[in-house]
């Protein structure tokens, strides 16, 4: 009896990564992630969370105002902005929620500068959600941020990323101090059409200051 195994082939394609460095005027370095290099497809896929259809139990806002023909944060405040990496742990949820939270506390002057909040802290301790499996419902995050709120990154440090283990939710800072939570006074499930993107990104909500 013959087995015949059929491995695949490595996930990343050089020829691809090759490609992209000999574009012209490139501003970044083209490269593959640590923890995925020299993973197979088969691999890689298996790291992934099931799809799972995201549910909203909020109404939705609809925002009216002029929005300027052109603008980036970047360009206006960009000592707001700061890229994170979730790494192995299903937390886009929790990165996406407290990255938010961060960047309008800076961008509305809740803060002097830009102050990274804890998405380790809402991992673990947010039992609306399932930690480094996901989130059902897209207004768990934000309602956590708003009853519970989060500490800073210095308070409680990402550990998740590497292991894909949620924790257990600290009682304490890593250092041992009393943890200090920051909270959201509200949020708002925003319209999906263009004029209220726009508005929402550039001006805010009207409760985005708030934070």
């Amino acid at each position: 009896m013959f087995v015949v195994v059929s491995l695949s082939q490595e996930f990343h394609s050089h020829s691809v990564l090759e490609l992209l460095h000999n574009l012209p005027d490139l501003t970044w370095s083209p490269g593959f992630p640590a923890h995925f290099k020299g993973k197979s497809e088969d691999q890689f896929r298996s790291a992934l969370l099931p799809f799972i259809p995201y549910q909203s139990t909020m109404q939705k806002t609809r925002l009216l105002g002029a929005a300027p023909e052109a603008f980036s944060w970047l360009d206006a405040k960009p000592h707001c902005l700061k890229v994170r990496d979730q790494d192995l742990c299903g937390a886009c949820w929790a990165f996406s929620s407290v990255g938010a939270f961060s960047d309008n506390r800076c961008f509305h002057g809740k803060d002097a500068a830009r102050v990274t909040y804890s998405e380790q802290f809402m991992v673990s301790c947010d039992m609306g959600s399932s930690g480094c499996g996901g989130t059902h419902y897209l207004s768990a995050p934000q309602k956590f941020l708003k009853k519970t709120g989060v500490p800073t990154e210095e308070c409680v440090s990402y550990k998740s990323g590497p292991s894909n283990i949620t924790g257990k939710c600290p009682s304490k800072c890593d250092d041992g101090s009393a943890i200090k939570l920051v909270k959201s006074v509200a949020f708002e499930d925003v319209c999906s059409n263009e004029e209220s993107i726009k508005v929402a990104l550039t001006q805010g909500s009207g409760k985005l200051p708030q934070w």
